[in-house]
């Protein structure tokens, strides 16, 4: 009723720049936590790293992220925030790219470093413009409430972000193991439908060393569900890194509608 405290005052989704703000921020804490999810599992499950040698990788992305989000605001002054936040989406989108290229041809994790690091500047200088962007857009009075609102989206970004990359990988995962299955010359016939039930109805990303002690079959079928398992793994991995590629592309279509605001500040993360 009339007097009694909100929460939330509602009155701030009514404001466009704001909701326009929310709406950036929440793709990259959606792709951020993707891809902390997916390229850690890659790597263990490729190359066997441990969780130690996993994090040692992860340090260009870690690297492409201080340089930017620390910089990006004392550097560049002549540039919108609005422009920073549109370059970091198609940064971004070429670090995603580098990483698939590295999936196709590497042989050696330390490949995907530099598409980490590149995709690492990319959303670091989204982070260091987008929060105080969006508080731009509200008054004073208002921005405790924002904060939290934007706080709340950011954690509720990275938990969609992982449910989504996971759930693509699964999908993509048993999807081509079906269609190379039904593909296969080595496989007869009537016991394709059974192998490829077998296979999708216990699939996980796992390593090929695992699903290597799981296979009940010997010799030349053997052979044949571990080399369609782990071109099917490697292709899961590239259409999920697509998938965040075209979201990041939806980002920077969105971020071209942001308010022109010059904040002079660095928000972290």
């Amino acid at each position: 009723s009339q007097g009694e405290a909100v929460l939330v005052d509602l009155k701030l989704f009514s404001i466009s720049d704001f909701v326009k703000g929310l709406n950036v921020r929440f793709i990259q804490t959606a792709l951020m936590a993707g891809t902390t999810f997916a390229v850690p599992l890659f790597l263990q499950v490729t190359y066997g790293l441990s969780a130690f040698e996993t994090g040692f990788i992860l340090l260009g992305l870690t690297g492409g992220l201080m340089l930017t989000d620390l910089t990006a605001t004392r550097i560049g002054l002549q540039y919108l925030p609005k422009q920073k936040v549109m370059w970091g989406f198609l940064v971004s989108i070429v670090g995603i790219f580098l990483m698939i290229g590295f999936m196709l041809v590497g042989d050696a994790p330390g490949g995907l470093v530099p598409g980490l690091f590149v995709y690492g500047m990319g959303i670091g200088l989204i982070a260091s413009q987008i929060v105080n962007l969006i508080m731009s857009t509200v008054t004073a009075k208002q921005t405790p409430e924002a904060s939290g609102v934007t706080s709340t989206l950011e954690t509720l970004g990275s938990s969609v972000g992982t449910a989504i990359v996971g759930t693509i990988l699964v999908v993509a995962l048993t999807g081509g193991i079906d269609q190379m299955v039904a593909q296969s010359t080595v496989f007869a016939p009537e016991v394709k439908q059974q192998i490829s039930e077998d296979m999708a109805t216990s699939v996980e990303v796992v390593s090929t060393e695992v699903l290597s002690e799981t296979i009940q079959e010997d010799g030349v079928y053997e052979e044949e569900a571990l080399l369609i398992y782990d071109t099917a793994r490697q292709n899961a991995f590239i259409i999920t890194l697509l998938f965040m590629a075209f979201s990041a592309l939806i980002a920077y279509m969105l971020a071209r509608d942001l308010p022109v605001a010059q904040v002079s500040t660095v928000e972290e993360m």
